[in-house]
């Protein structure tokens, strides 16, 4: 894709050049996980067994009954795979970095009477999703935890974790994400009720251990059915990357830095994704200075209102870098932006415009107060991909708006009430 000056308009290559078209905006829906991500591990070439990576998974034709399996990874991903992948596998050994504070789906039946009371008030929950900090059906709790006694707080949490789901995460104190007495306290509830869960001594410390490794809720917390009995398996072994890290990949397996060859058929790469930013710089966008996206974002991504970058006329972009995205519900995210983006482009058409570009200056403030936001949090205090950190050479910073749904809906409206402040419109 290349921005036509002449012409305010992109002009786009698809397939290699095979079809060629030009069009007046273009809105990227790419995602914030679609750009997998593989470790390049030595070695990687000479297994002579299967791999893949669990974003491109087959779809028929691939069976791991009675193989030696090992899954790299356990974020969302890998929690998933590990769940199905252990009740087949002759041999599944789990590699993991960082354990994964995961709470039960719980995922209750829903009866018909129920399901009835759903649908008959879905459009009063829908309007109460728009005003909810993450746009669920549920809300964070905004008073202040230390006034509540402890007894008070405990039974709190335990109601919030037998609902099932994300609301032990979501719908807890809000200081349980700022507060570092709040967030541990609330790690030792959750590693309470999951140690019962995990019989061998060895495996809680891995899998549940005494000294968290970032704050609770820091990290993409992941929900499971069964992931924490999975360990309980004879069939199934776990290696803490921390102590025992991965040396090469070897034609027969994986060997570790102990020397130990742990002999494969499969590796499953649950490592994820160059997360919020890949889907967009893996496209070769050219702006109005001859510049791609890659390039002016490789130091450092830049948006107003996470929909647009100053250079790049008439491009827009959902679910994307410096919006909700991965701090909200998918649909309620994409909603919000998406319409926003219609009104935008019906301004401009009834006003007689050919294009709309962000400013440097408000793109630079936008990404000021995106950071500012998350530095108020405890969320910068782990390595996570959140801030981009999962991948080598990508900049720590905030990729996700944390100031939540309703702040965000109302700073983009405000822009477009001044007549779209912040960007600059051409005749």
């Amino acid at each position: 894709m290349r921005w036509n000056k002449q012409k305010s308009c992109w002009d786009c290559e698809v397939n290699g050049g095979e079809s060629t078209f030009s069009t007046w905006s273009v809105v990227l829906c790419t995602g914030f996980a679609s750009k997998p991500y593989t470790p390049p591990y030595k070695g990687m070439d000479d297994f002579k067994g299967y791999k893949v990576h669990t974003s491109k998974w087959p779809q028929s034709g691939f069976s791991l009954d009675d193989q030696k399996v090992a899954i790299i990874g356990t974020g969302a991903s890998g929690v998933q795979a590990i769940q199905e992948v252990a009740s087949v596998a002759s041999q599944l050994t789990v590699f993991q970095r960082t354990p994964n504070t995961a709470l039960p789906m719980t995922n209750p039946n829903q009866t018909a009477a129920m399901n009835k009371t759903m649908r008959t008030g879905f459009l009063d929950t829908a309007e109460k999703m728009k005003e909810t900090f993450a746009g669920f059906d549920y809300q964070f709790d905004f008073s202040k935890p230390h006034d509540v006694p402890k007894e008070d707080r405990f039974k709190f949490y335990e109601e919030l974790y037998h609902r099932g789901g994300l609301q032990f995460w979501l719908g807890t104190y809000m200081d349980v994400l700022f507060d570092e007495e709040i967030n541990q306290e609330a790690y030792e509830f959750w590693r309470q009720k999951t140690l019962p869960r995990i019989k061998d001594p060895r495996h809680q410390e891995i899998l549940a251990p005494e000294k968290k490794h970032d704050p609770f809720g820091t990290k993409r917390i992941s929900l499971e059915t069964n992931y924490f009995e999975c360990f309980n398996q004879d069939n199934v072994e776990i290696v803490n990357m921390k102590e025992n890290n991965i040396a090469e990949i070897v034609p027969e397996g994986i060997k570790t830095e102990d020397g130990k060859l742990h002999e494969l058929d499969v590796i499953v790469f649950a490592t994820g994704f160059d997360s919020i930013t890949g889907g967009i710089t893996q496209i070769p966008i050219y702006g109005t200075e001859g510049q791609t996206i890659e390039e002016k974002w490789r130091s450092g991504t830049y948006t107003q209102l996470g929909m647009t970058t100053s250079g790049f006329p008439n491009l827009f972009f959902t679910y994307g870098p410096q919006a909700p995205t991965a701090f909200a519900t998918g649909p309620s995210s994409a909603e919000t932006q998406g319409a926003w983006i219609v009104e935008c482009l019906k301004y401009m058409r009834e006003k007689g415009y050919s294009s709309i570009d962000a400013t440097r200056e408000a793109e630079e403030e936008w990404r000021r107060h995106t950071n500012e936001v998350a530095d108020k949090s405890l969320f910068p205090q782990a390595n996570s991909w959140y801030f981009g950190k999962n991948i080598p050479g990508k900049a720590k910073e905030a990729l996700n708006y944390m100031g939540g749904l309703p702040e965000y809906r109302s700073r983009c409206n405000d822009s477009a009430a001044k007549g779209y402040e912040g960007f600059v419109l051409v005749q």
